[in-house]
C-alpha cells in the first residue's frame, strides 16, 4: 500500500492513479492540480481537480483561455505542462500516489482565470477587457 499525503490543499500538485483512455481496465500514473481548499477536504474521500499533461516541445505553446501553461522550471518536467481548465475530474484520495509540487501563486491566478472561462462565468469580451487594463 502506497502512503497518501496528510495534506490536501489547492495549488498543490498529486500524482494519482488514472483510468487509461488506450487500455480499459488498466491504470497510468497522472499529475492532478487540487482546486478545492484544505479545510472542505478533511472529511472527504475525493477532491476535485484538473490532469497536467506534459507537453511535447521545448517551445511554450500558444494555449487557448482555459488552458493555463506551466514551465518546466515549476512543474519539474522536461517541457512543461499544460493545465486544462475546461475538464475537470473528481479523485479518489485512495488513488493518490504521492505530493509532487506547489503551483506558484501567479499559476493559480491563471488557473483562476481559466476556470472562470472553462465553465462558461467568463466570456471572451470580459477577459480582453481585463487584460487591457493591465
Amino acid at each position: 500500500m502506497v502512503p497518501q499525503p496528510l495534506f490536501y490543499m489547492r495549488g498543490w500538485v498529486y500524482l494519482v492513479k488514472f483510468p487509461s483512455d488506450e487500455s480499459p481496465g488498466q491504470l497510468i500514473n497522472k499529475y492532478a492540480l487540487c482546486l478545492q481548499e484544505g479545510r472542505l477536504l478533511q472529511n472527504r474521500t475525493s477532491f476535485v481537480g484538473v490532469l497536467l499533461p506534459t507537453c511535447k516541445t521545448n517551445e511554450p505553446p500558444r494555449v487557448p483561455p482555459w488552458k493555463v501553461y506551466v514551465s518546466p522550471a515549476e512543474s519539474r518536467t522536461e517541457f512543461g505542462v499544460l493545465v486544462d481548465c475546461g475538464q475537470m475530474y473528481t479523485f479518489p484520495m485512495g488513488d493518490v500516489i504521492d505530493t509532487a509540487y506547489t503551483a506558484t501563486s501567479d499559476t493559480m491566478e491563471k488557473v483562476n482565470q481559466g476556470l472562470l472561462f472553462g465553465v462558461g462565468i467568463l466570456k471572451v469580451e470580459d477577459l480582453k477587457r481585463k487584460q487591457d487594463k493591465k
